[in-house]
């Protein structure tokens, strides 16, 4: 540390071993300057509120010494995350601020570089598939704003659905380190992986994209109970789901990212439930749109991932095997043929 600090001062900059003395001794200064308190805006503040509580309990003490510094953090996580690990006052003073989702369709049409060989194979893709814009305009009924056609279609080779996805992937599960932009353009990003594909093959990139970069991100966080659910189904039927077929793996992880998504939500979108809708939304435009229904109920058939009555692919959150789960349902199912006949078995139980 010793040698860091010197390095950095060396370049006229300030390495601090400790940011409360340091508070300390400004805090003691400001007066002599004719200021009477500090406000402190601390950006990335994600890694501490997640893994050192011993130095967040250190700042708070600080704080609570010194009633004129007053301390703003700013965070990539929401106010729901944090609901197991602080109390209900804490949570009021959270503030959500996140990007609409039209606005991040406009941010990647810009950041994409377009050149005369882009845009010729974008106007054939959509071409081919013009009721991919009109679609994914459709997801956004109801919300303040809507993506224009020409900002879906400045997304190619992004996929829409993807696009949408990644928004809400990045409010739940991103560090400063990893955001959509390292999603696509950074060291490990898909977009360069994807760009080495046949565009016959995979014309778009897709929501499979996503869970395979944010896999050990969200593995290696501290999530709730629904997303090691979803991760510990994803490891026990992958190889079953791979001796099916690529395009098998692909609705499966794309069916992972949306359990997790549905489940983090408190009042989830349409478009984030795990059903077949939203899955062949996912592939309109690529090889698999007209195989989806064949996919997905061979993957409920074979007892992979189950289809409720409701018509959501949902992760079971029970240890119990899903084919115990199965038997028993139907077992209860020729026992009790209403809801009253239910009711009056209990009832009956009870008085006896």
């Amino acid at each position: 540390l010793r040698k860091v600090y010197e390095y950095f001062a060396e370049k006229g900059k300030h390495f601090l071993k400790d940011f409360t003395e340091w508070l300390k001794q400004v805090n003691a200064l400001i007066y002599q300057e004719g200021y009477s308190g500090i406000l402190l805006i601390w950006d990335e503040f994600t890694q501490i509120l997640d893994v050192d509580i011993k130095y967040l309990e250190k700042i708070q003490n600080l704080l609570a010494e010194n009633s004129n510094i007053y301390l703003i953090i700013v965070s990539h996580r929401t106010a729901e995350q944090y609901r197991n690990r602080f109390d209900e006052q804490t949570i009021k003073k959270v503030a959500d601020l996140k990007l609409v989702e039209a606005t991040v369709f406009e941010i990647l049409k810009r950041a994409i570089d377009k050149t005369k060989n882009w845009e010729e194979v974008a106007k054939k893709m959509y071409a081919e598939t013009p009721q991919l814009v009109d679609t994914s305009i459709q997801l956004f009924e109801g919300k303040s704003q809507k993506p224009k056609p020409e900002d879906i279609r400045g997304l190619y080779p992004l996929h829409p659905y993807t696009v949408l996805l990644s928004v809400h992937t990045a409010d739940n599960f991103l560090s400063a380190s990893r955001s959509i932009f390292d999603f696509l353009f950074g060291e490990e990003g898909k977009l360069i992986e994807f760009m080495e594909k046949e565009v016959e093959e995979e014309p778009f990139l897709t929501v499979d994209y996503l869970w395979d970069y944010f896999y050990k991100q969200i593995e290696e966080r501290n999530l709730g109970q629904h997303a090691k659910d979803v991760f510990h189904h994803f490891n026990t039927k992958k190889a079953q789901v791979e001796s099916l077929g690529e395009e098998y793996l692909k609705v499966f992880k794309t069916l992972m990212v949306l359990n997790i998504l549905y489940k983090s939500a408190s009042d989830p979108s349409s478009y984030l439930y795990p059903n077949e809708e939203n899955v062949k939304h996912a592939y309109i435009g690529t090889p698999i749109q007209d195989r989806v229904s064949e996919i997905l109920n061979q993957l409920d058939s074979e007892q992979i991932i189950r289809k409720n009555p409701d018509g959501n692919f949902l992760v079971a959150s029970s240890l119990l095997p899903e084919s115990e789960l199965k038997d028993k349902e139907i077992q209860l199912k020729s026992i009790y043929k209403t809801i009253s006949q239910v009711m009056k078995s209990f009832i009956d139980k009870e008085i006896k």
